[in-house]
């Protein structure tokens, strides 16, 4: 099973919830899709392959960057950009960023919200509300299917799996049951993402 692989990389400096309906889906270049939310609040997704994009968003506003990391560190693989192309389908319910020969993004117009469809057409990801912001983080809440388990955020101490749990991607330095000591920003589902 081929995976598809997902990175939300949000800038966090202030708070609210991105509960709005779809102003407009723009493309910007051949792998890189802009949505515009009726607040003014801006999502860009940018494919680095039919199925790897990466989410962007800043609630105080600016274009796709890379993360600044202290001390100085390049975060984000070199040259992992491969082909990629892209093209948006608009109706009045939804608007379907599609890679070609790869995964489709779903984005509901009325509450924008974003639903992920592999090539073959399965559903493997439904986000179920709007992002939160908060000073220090966001929290992004997807569906789960009736036999789908998740795995990652780096080392979450006592847990392996965590079907229907919260977990938090932030060092508590603490190595006890329920700490996290050394997160890391992924997490895979067994429905293929």
């Amino acid at each position: 099973m081929k995976r598809i692989f997902i990175s939300l990389m949000a800038l966090i400096v202030a708070t609210g919830i991105w509960a709005e309906s779809v102003k407009e889906v723009r493309q910007l270049n051949k792998q890189t899709v802009e949505v515009t939310f009726q607040d003014g609040n801006v999502t860009t997704f940018d494919f680095y392959s039919p199925n790897i994009v990466r989410l962007f968003c800043d609630p105080n506003g600016g274009i796709v960057r890379n993360p600044v990391a202290t001390p100085p560190a390049d975060i984000l693989a070199p040259h992992a950009r491969k082909h990629a192309k892209v093209s948006i389908i608009n109706n009045s319910e939804k608007a379907i960023v599609k890679a070609e020969g790869g995964i489709s993004l779903e984005i509901d117009k009325a509450t924008g919200l974003l639903t992920l469809v592999n090539k073959e057409g399965k559903t493997v990801m439904k986000q179920t509300s709007p992002l939160s912001f908060a000073k220090g983080g966001y929290d992004m809440q997807l569906g789960m299917l009736q036999d789908e388990y998740f795995y990652g955020g780096g080392v979450q101490n006592g847990r392996f799996s965590h079907r229907g749990e919260r977990i938090s991607i932030v060092n508590t330095n603490s190595w006890t049951d329920g700490g996290v000591c050394s997160p890391a920003p992924f997490y895979w589902s067994t429905a293929g993402y």
